[in-house]
């Protein structure tokens, strides 16, 4: 009997596997899809419209100075130290518009902060040791605005107005940038690309500002006294001393350039400029420069200048 239902047991457990398929556990898995998922493309970010940057200096700065000094006291050596922190913002407008400006200040982490203070004790004035603040630093605080316009800008015209700071390719209205700040000039420039060879620019400046100057006005390195406000303290001779603004105005500088850059057979480079001073001088100036063949690359230049008087003088 126990033999018959283990015969229809087996035979049961026949059926039921006949029917039931299984895995082996060798089995290879599906096949990978020969086709490789892209990453959808990152979209490009928009740039920023508003960028910045910035500089801190300071400069120790001693000039020994060989002359019999005041009232014949011997040398007088002249030391100041300044420190300055200048910050230079600008904003794309779009269609080619920015805007943007440069603020400094600057202090010479002392007493004697104002230009007023060095031309008596204890801040200048002969002080001992015979160290007189050296106002071409200048060895006093400084807060300007010397940067703030407006520009537009394409593939072949440009044009700002301002408070400027100058390009490079204007030689006898350079930004002079060798202490704490650069000679900024109040203005409009332009220039126009003719084609790749030829350009043209022109600028008009009636204002500026000097390296240790806080603010603009209307005179020269050679008409103007910004730290020392009295005869015969620098450039300006005593007998054209105005009481009222311790200089002479005039109405700035107009210049106009011709430029040329040459071509791939002949990468002779020019600039002819045209200056003119308000009732100083007007000027003329060419340099030229051709690049010559050599290992050491030499190259030949030119530079010649003319210049009269003009106006008042």
């Amino acid at each position: 009997m126990f033999t018959k239902l283990a015969r229809i047991g087996m035979g049961l457990a026949a059926m039921v596997l006949a029917g039931t398929t299984f895995a082996l556990a060798e089995t290879s898995a599906t096949p990978a899809s020969t086709t490789v998922a892209q990453a959808t493309p990152a979209p490009k970010a928009t740039p920023n419209p508003f960028s910045y940057r910035g500089y801190v200096r300071a400069y120790d700065f001693t000039r020994q100075n060989a002359y019999n000094g005041v009232n014949g006291n011997g040398k007088v050596n002249q030391s100041s130290f300044n420190a300055a922190l200048s910050l230079h913002a600008d904003y794309k407008l779009g269609s080619g518009f920015d805007v943007g400006g440069s603020y400094l200040y600057a202090n010479p982490l002392g007493s004697c902060t104002t230009a007023v203070s060095h031309l008596t004790s204890p801040c200048g004035n002969n002080k001992p040791p015979q160290t007189n603040p050296d106002d071409t630093l200048p060895g006093y605080e400084l807060s300007t605005l010397y940067e703030a316009y407006l520009q537009y800008s394409s593939p072949t015209f440009f044009i700002k107005g301002g408070n400027l700071v100058t390009p490079g390719t204007q030689v006898w209205t350079p930004s002079s940038d060798s202490r704490l700040k650069p000679v900024a000039f109040q203005g409009v420039e332009a220039t126009y690309a003719l084609n790749k060879t030829w350009s043209l620019e022109a600028a008009d400046y009636w204002q500026w500002e000097c390296r240790s100057c806080s603010a603009f006005d209307k005179q020269t390195l050679l008409t103007d006294n910004p730290a020392f406000p009295y005869p015969g303290a620098g450039g300006l001779a005593s007998y054209y001393y105005n009481p009222a603004r311790a200089g002479i105005d005039n109405n700035g500088v107009f210049l106009a350039r011709v430029g040329y850059a040459g071509t791939k057979n002949v990468p002779l480079t020019a600039n002819a400029s045209f200056y003119s001073f308000s009732n100083i001088a007007s000027a003329f100036w060419l340099d030229a420069k051709m690049p010559l063949k050599g290992k050491l690359k030499p190259f030949a230049a030119l530079q010649f200048g003319s210049e009269g008087n003009t106006g008042s003088n």
